[in-house]
């Protein structure tokens, strides 16, 4: 099973598929799509974060159009614990991972498929030990179980380290991280972590609201002071919001507004580069999360519209303008922020 997340870290993992098979559920104008019979079929799962409001998850995405049901849901708010959600991760075990930003804390929850309406967290990092003030962002290493968890660093002074935490299907309460990796850059104000494997991507604002793209090789073994192997930038760059890498090495970024950039060879990137593709989106005007799909899918969290769009075969596509391959929304979808797949 894969699993993987947008201003999330990607993964692989194994695992039984018993709990995820299902027939998609597809729906226009408000329809699901009926029980089709048969075996059930494995396929992935989409975990939508909205901004403050709740996280929803989408099982089969692929297949979705117009306004369907989402297959769990888990507003914010007492009944869930959660407060300003801002990203999500699924881990190996199947636990579901939210930054719970506004309760500065990463709140876990039992089994990511099933975790649904009034649903406490089964477990929950809070305190002074664990360094989370605002948490913002956090990517997920399944073969070594941990996790590395970022603050928001927008709001007010806040640390800037990126904390690492050990045992992390485990981890509970005022938990103390393992390692915290300090950023020896002139500036580093991240924004996005994403993990893939032992190399972790994390976007970072800059003056003047501008943005790279720090690159940290050799991830598990880092502590400390550490610069990164590389930064990555773009000229063409106004304000990146996030991004995510697929299996055959390519970068995609969304920047604010309606465009997808594509770059090949991520794990050498380096310096000032220019993209192998500039997709523009049309229809949309407010990109701001992104996922990698094992089938070359990209799914694209549209804020402005509220919807989910997808770009089938992405790595294929050439610079210029083009209607997304799909797209779907949901009553229980607001302000779309983060997206995180778990996949077969």
């Amino acid at each position: 099973m894969k699993v993987s997340g947008s201003w999330l870290g990607r993964w692989s993992v194994a695992m039984c598929l018993a709990a995820l098979g299902c027939e998609a559920e597809t729906g226009t104008s408000g329809e699901g799509g009926g029980d089709q019979g048969g075996a059930p079929a494995a396929g992935p799962t989409l975990f939508v974060v909205s901004l403050n409001d709740g996280v929803s998850s989408f099982e089969h995405p692929q297949s979705l159009s117009g306004r369907v049901e989402p297959s769990t849901h888990l507003e914010a708010g007492a009944d869930t614990d959660l407060y300003g959600p801002r990203d999500a991760a699924v881990g190996a075990n199947g636990d579901l991972y939210v930054a719970s930003e506004n309760d500065g804390a990463i709140v876990v929850y039992a089994d990511a498929t099933k975790a649904t309406g009034a649903t406490l967290p089964s477990r929950k990092w809070k305190g002074s030990a664990t360094g989370l003030e605002v948490p913002n962002g956090i990517a997920l290493d399944a073969s070594a179980d941990t996790a590395y968890v970022i603050n928001n660093p927008s709001i007010g002074a806040v640390d800037n380290a990126i904390f690492v935490f050990e045992d992390a299907s485990t981890a509970d309460g005022d938990v103390e991280a393992a390692r915290r990796i300090d950023v020896d850059a002139t500036e580093f104000a991240p924004l996005q972590i994403v993990l893939e494997g032992e190399r972790l991507f994390v976007v970072t604002q800059l003056s003047g609201n501008a943005t790279s793209v720090m690159v940290f090789d050799d991830a598990s073994t880092l502590d400390g002071t550490v610069a990164p192997s590389r930064t990555i930038s773009d000229p063409a760059w106004t304000e990146v919001l996030a991004i995510c890498v697929d299996d055959e090495d390519h970068l995609f970024a969304v920047d604010e507004g309606s465009v997808v950039y594509r770059y090949d060879g991520a794990s050498s990137l380096s310096g000032s580069v220019s993209p192998a593709a500039t997709l523009t989106i049309e229809g949309v005007s407010s990109l701001a999360g992104l996922a990698c799909a094992l089938d070359g899918t990209v799914y694209l969290a549209d804020r402005s519209a509220a919807a989910i769009l997808s770009l089938e075969e992405a790595a294929t596509l050439s610079t210029g303008s083009l209607p997304p391959s799909g797209s779907f929304d949901s009553l229980d979808v607001s302000s779309p922020a983060r997206l995180a797949l778990l996949e077969p």
